[in-house]
């Protein structure tokens, strides 16, 4: 006799839900993260809530770094006391 198969979800639709659920509840613990998303039926744990956090964060700070890189590396190309006005 043939098992049931689970029904896939699309992939990476458990950390786009971690995603939303922190941008909605940014203060939230990831046990809790993880046991409200698992309620829903997502199968996420803790460790996913951590990774998905700490990769957002670590983006988030590349960016941030990034722009202050081009902004330094723009005012040596053109310094303020040689701009026309």
């Amino acid at each position: 006799m043939p098992r049931a198969q689970k029904q896939k979800s699309e992939r990476g639709a458990a950390i786009q839900a971690i995603r939303e659920y922190l941008k909605e509840h940014p203060r939230t613990l990831p046990s809790e993260v993880a046991a409200a998303l698992t309620e829903h039926g997502f199968e996420t744990t803790i460790q996913q809530v951590y990774g998905v956090r700490s990769n957002d964060k670590r983006r988030k700070n590349n960016r941030r770094l990034a722009k202050a890189a081009a902004k330094v590396q723009m005012s040596t190309y053109f310094p303020r006391s040689n701009i026309v006005k």
